[in-house]
């Protein structure tokens, strides 16, 4: 099933709503001139059907994904980064979840520094890094009902839970 890609312009939305979260949230990438290219990703089958998913990170579907450009991709004239939406669901997200999307894709892009300056490339681009996320579940069905509370699996689903119920994520439920 082919996948087709589209590069936005700076006139789409979503792409303005990018340049919305750099301001707000990522002065640091936005000072330093940090460029971020948006591309939608869809994929359909031979009847132009709709086959999720349409992107995804390390095989497990997701709804966008950022990649840094490599020296030579930059030397090319592309951008900095490029940040790929799921171009199959992107319409149905309501803009505040757009907004999220977006703003953690950007949260993976890291400035490298050094004596806290930002450190450039061979073409004084500044260089950036993939800065890893903060929390990281993986899950197997079959261990956590072998195994039940003891399991690594349902141990992470506790910490989330506390997690999400100390921030009034889950009113209602206990993080116990």
């Amino acid at each position: 099933m082919p996948k087709v890609y589209e590069q936005l312009d700076e006139t789409h939305p979503i792409v303005a709503r990018m340049r919305e979260m750099l301001d707000q949230h990522h002065p640091g990438l936005r000072d330093a001139s940090v460029t971020v290219a948006v591309m939608l990703c869809r994929r359909v089958d031979d009847n132009g059907e709709i086959v999720d998913p349409a992107v995804t990170v390390n095989g497990y579907p997701a709804l966008a994904k950022v990649k840094i450009n490599s020296l030579a991709d930059r030397a090319e004239g592309k951008a900095d980064a490029t940040v790929t939406v799921d171009g199959n669901r992107y319409d149905e997200w309501p803009l505040a979840r757009l907004d999220a999307i977006l703003d953690h894709e950007l949260t993976h892009l890291e400035l490298s520094l050094k004596d806290g300056a930002v450190q450039c490339d061979d073409l004084g681009r500044p260089k950036l890094r993939m800065r890893k996320h903060d929390q990281q579940y993986g899950w197997f069905n079959e261990v956590a009902e072998r195994h039940g509370e003891d399991a690594v699996e349902v141990l992470q689903l506790k910490a989330a839970t506390a997690y999400a119920c100390k921030n009034g994520w889950l009113p209602g439920f206990s993080g116990g």
